[in-house]
C-alpha cells in the first residue's frame, strides 16, 4: 500500500519535496484517525500498533490524543536517498524534511534556525 502525499501515490520519500502536505486541517479531529487508516506500515517506523489501534477508534477514544502525540513525536520514514522525513501538524498535517528545508520553509513552520 502506498502513501499519500500531496495527492500523489508515493512508495519512497526520495525526491518528494522538503516540506509535503498530507493532509488538510479540513479533516479536524479526524486527522489522527485518518493517518493511521492510510499510512504505509512498510514505509514508516516508530509508530506503535496500539497507537494505531486508538487513532483508528477515533476522537472518542479516551487515550486518542495522547496516542497521536506519540505518532507525532516518533514517527519516521527515511527515503532510499537517506534523508529522513517526519510529521509535522500546524493544522495541517506535514510531511517534513528538516534537513533539505530552507531557511525560509524553517522560519514559516515556527522552527528555531539560530
Amino acid at each position: 500500500m502506498d502513501t499519500m502525499i500531496d495527492e500523489t501515490e508515493v512508495s519512497d520519500v526520495s525526491g518528494l519535496p522538503a516540506v509535503s502536505l498530507y493532509c488538510s486541517d479540513s479533516h479536524g479531529v479526524y486527522i489522527p484517525r485518518d493517518f493511521a487508516e492510510s499510512y504505509n506500515r512498510s514505509m514508516w517506523q516508530g509508530i506503535d500498533k496500539d497507537d494505531v489501534d486508538v487513532l483508528c477508534a477515533g476522537p472518542e477514544h479516551e487515550q486518542y490524543w495522547d496516542a497521536w502525540d506519540n505518532v507525532l513525536d516518533n514517527a519516521k520514514v527515511v527515503g532510499d536517498d537517506g534523508h529522513t522525513y517526519t510529521l509535522h501538524q500546524d493544522g495541517d498535517l506535514w510531511v517534513i524534511c528538516y534537513e533539505r528545508m530552507t531557511e525560509q520553509e524553517k522560519r514559516d513552520f515556527g522552527f528555531d534556525i539560530d
